[in-house]
């Protein structure tokens, strides 16, 4: 059950369901949609004036005896679709009430009302640990998630077992997976998993690798399924875990990709006609989604106003490849439903003029931007006065993140596509720091020091900043990767470092890049502070991943910081009870603690 606080501060009532920490990952969009509240003795209707991955404030008729802490069904009139609120405040005014309201997790229900992407965007963007299960008839399916993320999953299924799959991947021949079915049927304490080892049909080394395919494979079949029961149960881990090589968002689009039409058009049907909405809400447009050229295409022709019915009769792709690609970015919440309210647009920073979405001048100003990354202060790079509030960081942020959204201008020319992921990167880098005060703080001491002494160019480590001109145009994430183990293996530390930023700025999915920068700046003088930045990224990426754990923990020893090592050697060993590297570095950082 979630808790609530109610609090009243200057006149004004704030409170959330939601932990403080999801609160600060969630940015309020101005949108009006349609609602009804409803209890089995009352409806009220009303509409709402903004809303967030977490709730909604809502404008409702003056009589309404709401009261805080009260729960409530609220109907998306237009949708169709119910989702279950909490009344956080009221503020009472003479012509009419606004209250906030927070969803409540839904902790159980049946995938006809509630399809599976909402489900497992909601357990991500509250970072929730469990596990999720899944009954339709005789079959169960479990998803477990750590921090929102899914590490692991499991059926009852012959369908979803690992030698199934390795049959219909052409790696297993179907007369071996049946014999080894039958020997598993009289040998119940030998599994075909084991079987399939023993016998030399898949490498120990390549079984982590299998079992997160099997996973992967297992998540995406559950968006076939339009019925079904679910339920949550929190904190539950899991008998085991993987290191899946790719993120719940892209699991999400590549189970909607691979879900039957008709179940596609049973998730569109009550949204055809409601306008659609690019996201304006950096949680959901910092995922790092891979899309199709016609999903990005589809993207791009979004505009607020227009609906699904309309976008089909302007569209030239086939109505099945455009409802697919609006469930896509639907389900990834990369586009949302109803008319977005926007505040007047950003001037160019040069000119004062309005952006234009010309070709030519799109080019142009990205190639500006490009060129002068590595001169620009982080205010510089928003376009905003030192003195700016944080209304005017926020609106300035949501501006640069649509102008350098890659997704939004990918029929650009050649090495744009790099360069938008170098400058989107980095605007979120920006704001991360410019909208934490204490970070800002730092920023803006280092800033002003830097000016008294007259010095340009990149401003430092209040966030990391390439310290060289941006990487050449054209480089994947896996070339910088390269060029940095060159730089790596000929001790050039420095330059390395510079080049693993890169790939992780290019490729922000992948712990590997963050890992490789912080190992590498722990060679750098006066760098372990961003080392540990870069290495807790890893660890973040792939948590259960003890090479990034051991390495973190022997950076604090190094920084002689005996309590956060003593921590995080026993979360190796949590994870590998036998680890000797971890034994040792625990003993070690006991002595150093006490």
């Amino acid at each position: 059950m979630e808790t609530v606080e109610q609090q009243t501060t200057g006149g004004h009532p704030s409170a959330t369901a939601a932990p403080r920490q999801e609160r600060r990952r969630s940015r309020r969009i101005r949108r009006r949609l349609e609602v009804k509240l409803e209890t089995e003795r009352t409806s009220v209707a009303g509409h709402t004036l903004d809303v967030s991955s977490f709730g909604a404030r809502l404008l409702l008729p003056k009589a309404v005896p709401l009261v805080a802490g009260e729960r409530y069904g609220m109907i998306f009139t237009e949708l169709k679709s119910v989702v279950n609120v909490q009344i956080i405040w009221v503020n009472r005014q003479p012509e009419h009430v606004v209250a906030g309201v927070c969803k409540v997790l839904t902790r159980e229900g049946n995938l006809g009302t509630t399809p599976l992407h909402e489900i497992l965007f909601e357990l991500m963007v509250r970072q929730r640990t469990g596990e999720l299960k899944f009954i339709r008839g005789a079959a169960h399916k479990s998803i477990f998630v750590r921090n929102g993320e899914i590490i692991w999953a499991t059926s009852d299924q012959e369908f979803d077992s690992l030698g199934a799959l390795m049959v219909r991947d052409g790696r297993l021949d179907s007369a071996t997976y049946e014999r080894l079915v039958g020997i598993n049927f009289r040998q119940s304490e030998k599994t075909v998993e084991s079987l399939l080892l023993e016998r030399g049909h898949l490498k120990a080394k390549d079984l982590e690798e299998a079992e997160a395919f099997r996973t992967a494979e297992t998540v995406k079949g559950l968006f076939g399924w339009s019925e079904g029961e679910f339920m949550f149960d929190d904190g539950r881990r899991p008998p085991q875990f993987v290191t899946l090589r790719t993120s719940t968002s892209n699991l999400i689009v590549e189970g909607i990709r691979r879900a039957s039409m008709e179940r596609v058009n049973e998730i569109l049907e009550p949204i055809k006609d409601i306008p659609l909405s690019v996201s304006l809400d950096p949680l959901r447009l910092f995922q790092q989604v891979s899309l199709k050229d016609e999903e990005k295409t589809v993207m791009g022709m979004v505009d607020g106003k227009t609906s699904l019915t309309a976008l089909g009769q302007k569209c030239t792709y086939p109505q099945e490849v455009l409802r697919r690609a609006v469930a896509v970015l639907t389900g990834a919440y990369l586009i949302e439903l109803g008319e977005s309210i926007e505040e007047d647009a950003e001037t160019d920073l040069e000119s004062g003029a309005e952006p234009s979405n010309e070709k030519g001048v799109v080019e142009a100003r990205i190639d500006q931007m490009y060129r002068r990354l590595h001169d620009l202060t982080h205010y510089e790079i928003l376009g905003v006065p030192q003195s700016a509030d944080g209304a005017r960081l926020k609106k300035a942020y949501y501006q640069k993140a649509r102008d350098f959204h890659p997704d939004l201008h990918h029929k650009l020319g050649k090495g744009y596509g790099s360069k938008l992921n170098v400058i989107f990167s980095l605007v979120n880098e920006v704001y991360e720091v410019l909208s934490d005060n204490d970070k800002r703080k730092k920023y803006d001491h280092t800033l002003d020091y830097l000016r008294s002494k007259r010095v340009t160019g990149s401003v430092g480590s209040a966030a990391p900043r390439p310290a060289t001109s941006p990487p050449e145009a054209g480089l994947s994430a896996e070339d910088m990767y390269r060029n940095g183990n060159t730089k790596y293996n000929a001790r050039d530390f420095a330059a390395a470092a510079e080049f693993y930023k890169n790939a992780a700025r290019l490729d922000p999915e992948k712990g590997v890049y963050f890992f490789a920068a912080g190992k590498t700046l722990m060679f750098v003088p006066k760098r372990l502070k961003e080392a540990e930045e870069y290495l807790l990224k890893s660890v973040e990426k792939e948590p259960f991943n003890t090479r990034y754990l051991l390495e973190l923990g022997n950076l604090y020893l190094k920084a002689r910081l005996g309590t956060r090592a003593v921590r995080t050697f026993e979360e190796v060993l949590k994870i590998d009870q036998n680890n000797a590297i971890g034994k040792k570095g625990y003993e070690a950082a006991k002595r150093l603690a006490t």
